[in-house]
């Protein structure tokens, strides 16, 4: 490990871009070789919904009452694909280096302005469910939007996270999740009422403006108003029903279960320093950046709780959490912060793992009626779950990096494996 550290050391900035998809390919070759995954191109990754991206860019929006159709999904990643495609035909393998470009410089971006190393920058770009940045997805958008708002928070910029909050609002509906974490973060750092009051004006007109463009948008386009809440796809209330599943069980279970897991990491430190303000002790408060993206990941999880659905054979379903949570600048944020606040000694870790078990209790090893899984299957996607908990308490501060090219490669296989599953028409998220 010590040898990849050594290699990466003296890199210039582009270069460790080039280094990761470098590595990535010999990965991919190499679990091809051994039979460990299947071969696929690029335009095998017009899955899932890259379908309803692809249709937005091309045709528009198209609406139905009773089926599931493509005004869930929102138009600046369909935008960018028609500006693409009129300007340079652009297809499946183009937008997915567009896709490719764009996150590692949202990454190199966010490296830059909260000062991890190019060690950590590996790590977190390696994130397994960081595939959703290469594919023709709308995460690699996103992610660069809620990046200039991270930076905006950092630099202290009302421009940036202005900027920020409007183009992510346009790029997805989790947006919706900024509306909370606006709240909870001014609440971190209340001084007084008028102040709160106008931070939180400032911050939520632009996400209530970009949201009244989209529905105006799919008005124009398909003469239903609020044709987001009319469409077939089902976004009724539920109260969680557990143990909870997912789609493919349990192999797909361990990461959204590993997501639910860093979702209920999140509320907990969200109560403790809350705890805290109300006791008067506000030397050690997160920042604006913490506290957001603390909460962000928070709302992924409740929104998946009570919005997901349950499963046709019981169970709550944690259907792409994993993609939710962790394919985000909040995501990253919550690492770095969690690496480099707590010490992570005997207590802590005690309760980092008491977290991790009390997840998997949660969740249906069982299988659903199509699938059910045997004794040695239900324990290895167990421990598979708590070895990832535990994996990301080595890229803590208190190992001073010993373990980071460790994670990195680890991460690095199992996001070319996703890669392979998601090529190959099986569900990741």
């Amino acid at each position: 490990m010590m040898n990849l550290k050594s290699i990466t050391k003296n890199l210039s900035p582009l270069a460790y871009s080039f280094f990761h998809l470098g590595l990535l390919v010999i990965v991919y070759n190499l679990l091809v070789l051994g039979s460990f995954i299947h071969t696929f191109d690029i335009y095998h990754f017009l899955q899932w919904d890259a379908y309803w991206y692809a249709g937005i860019a091309k045709e528009g929006y198209q609406f139905s009452e009773f089926k599931p159709s493509n005004t869930a999904f929102f138009p600046m990643f369909p935008f960018v694909w028609k500006v693409l495609w009129k300007l340079s035909n652009a297809g499946v393998g183009q937008i997915c280096l567009f896709n490719t470009i764009l996150f590692l410089s949202s990454m190199t971006i966010l490296k830059k302005t909260y000062n991890f190393s190019w060690m950590y920058f590996l790590v977190f770009v390696s994130l397994p469910s960081n595939i959703f940045m290469y594919v023709p997805y709308t995460e690699s958008l996103f992610f660069f939007f809620s990046t200039i708002l991270l930076a905006g928070f950092k630099l202290d910029s009302n421009k940036l996270i202005i900027t920020g909050l409007f183009f992510a609002s346009l790029t997805r509906p989790s947006a919706t999740f900024f509306i909370p974490a606006i709240l909870i973060m001014e609440l971190m750092n209340y001084t007084n009422l008028k102040h709160f009051i106008k931070r939180v004006i400032l911050y939520l007109v632009p996400i209530v403006i970009a949201f009244l463009l989209v529905l105006l948008i799919q008005y124009i386009q398909t003469g239903i108003w609020l044709a987001f809440f009319k469409d077939g796809w089902s976004r009724q209330i539920n109260f969680p029903q557990f143990p909870l599943t997912t789609w493919g069980g349990l192999k797909n279970l361990w990461l959204d279960g590993l997501a639910f897991f860093f979702g209920i990491l999140s509320l907990f430190i969200l109560i403790i320093y809350f705890i805290r303000k109300l006791n008067g002790k506000t030397d050690s408060m997160p920042s604006n950046a913490e506290a957001f993206s603390l909460t962000y990941i928070l709302m992924a999880l409740f929104t998946l709780l009570f919005f997901g659905g349950v499963d046709k054979d019981g169970g709550t379903t944690l259907l792409s959490l994993n993609r939710f949570l962790f394919a985000t600048p909040y995501f990253t944020i919550f690492l770095f912060y969690v690496a480099h606040k707590y010490k992570f000694d005997k207590k802590q870790v005690v309760i980092y793992v008491g977290i991790s078990l009390l997840s998997l209790l949660f969740l249906n090893l069982n299988g659903t009626g199509y699938n059910e899984f045997k004794l040695d299957q239900k324990v290895f996607y167990g421990i598979l779950m708590i070895c990832n908990c535990l994996l990301y308490l080595l890229i803590s501060k208190r190992f001073q990096s010993k373990f980071l090219a460790m994670v990195y490669l680890v991460n690095l296989c199992i996001q070319v494996i996703l890669l392979s599953q998601f090529a190959n028409a099986k569900w990741v998220g």
